[in-house]
């Protein structure tokens, strides 16, 4: 058997009937010589050839190869023919080739480089994209608002009415004083449904809600005991139930919030609790209105009187006006 070894650092092993062959390295792929091998004692009789192994050639005895080592065929080869290569070790070799060319199924240092830059170059991209659809998204938000506040403040005020005629619901469960020529809406009253009353001229709302449950939690709320004394004003029934409807409201309308304490209002009908409120309708839009709580001897209404912020200061008057002259059954 003679062993020799490239200058890959690979160690090629063959049979002794191919000294004087050249095989190719498996490795690297470089074509090397076999020597002949040496003989006890002496030196080997094959001159020293370019190309051939320079390191010692052992002759050990025959054993069985392992996989990392190459065996020869033990047929006779043609002067010049290349032995066939094995398949490559999954071992690194440490040999000048293997620097040279680096291991198999490694990259080179280039093509990591490279690799990383494009990440780097992808990554970069990524963020730049997504920075640029949420500016604008920011920025078309802004603008919206912007214009939302100018529509508002370059609205023309309503013009405060002057006169008031008289509106009621369609089997007369609800009457009031209402400015002249608003747009009336009722229905309700029958079939189950509780009556209803809405008043509007452009952004600015009167509107009336019954609940026939309201006066008979009214009628459950009633303090017991008749020693005389006055009825503190928060245990009153109306007043229970002007702040259990003030949940609703709450969730109903975005942003809602109430200006201080609920204060007495006189009406058609008997003592009513009304409440200031702030709510916003629309982007970077508040509303500005009340909402009173009466109870009859049939229904509880609850009416909202609400309009811009830039109406608020002159409506006020209009809508306490409309509500001291309601009267509900």
């Amino acid at each position: 058997m003679i062993e020799v070894e490239c200058e890959c650092g690979r160690v090629i092993k063959t049979n002794d009937a191919n000294a004087g062959k050249k095989a190719r390295c498996p490795e690297c792929g470089e074509v090397v010589e076999i020597p002949a091998p040496r003989k006890a004692g002496g030196k080997s009789p094959a001159p020293a050839v370019k190309g051939a192994a320079t390191g010692p050639v052992k002759t050990t005895k025959k054993r069985t190869p392992s996989e990392d080592e190459y065996q020869g065929d033990d047929e006779e080869l043609d002067d010049g023919e290349e032995l066939p290569e094995l398949p490559r070790s999954k071992k690194k070799s440490t040999g000048k080739g293997a620097k040279a060319k680096g291991g198999e199924g490694e990259e080179s240092p280039k093509k990591k480089k490279k690799k990383e830059a494009a990440d780097a170059e992808l990554n970069k991209n990524i963020l730049i994209g997504t920075g640029v659809v949420f500016g604008l998204a920011f920025l078309g938000l802004i603008g919206y608002g912007i214009a939302s506040m100018g529509s508002v403040a370059s609205a023309p005020k309503m013009e405060v009415p002057k006169e008031y005629v008289s509106y009621s619901s369609p089997n007369g469960e609800l009457t009031c004083e209402g400015p002249k020529g608003w747009e009336l809406k009722s229905g309700g009253g029958s079939g189950g449904t509780p009556p209803f009353l809405s008043l509007e001229q452009g952004s600015v709302k009167i509107q009336f809600r019954s609940s026939p449950s309201g006066s008979m939690m009214s009628t459950i709320m009633q303090p017991n005991g008749d020693d005389g004394k006055p009825i503190p004003d928060d245990e009153k029934p109306v007043s229970k139930i002007h702040e259990m409807q003030k949940e609703r409201y709450v969730q109903e309308m975005s942003g809602y919030e109430e200006q201080g304490a609920p204060t007495m209002i006189k009406t058609g009908g008997g003592e009513g609790r009304l409440s200031a409120f702030t709510a916003s309708e629309g982007l970077l839009s508040k509303t500005f209105g009340y909402r009173c709580t009466l109870v009859g001897n049939n229904n509880q209404w609850t009416v909202m009187c609400k309009c811009s912020a830039n109406d608020w200061k002159d409506y006020q008057a209009v809508f306490r006006k409309v509500l001291e002259s309601t009267r509900g059954t």
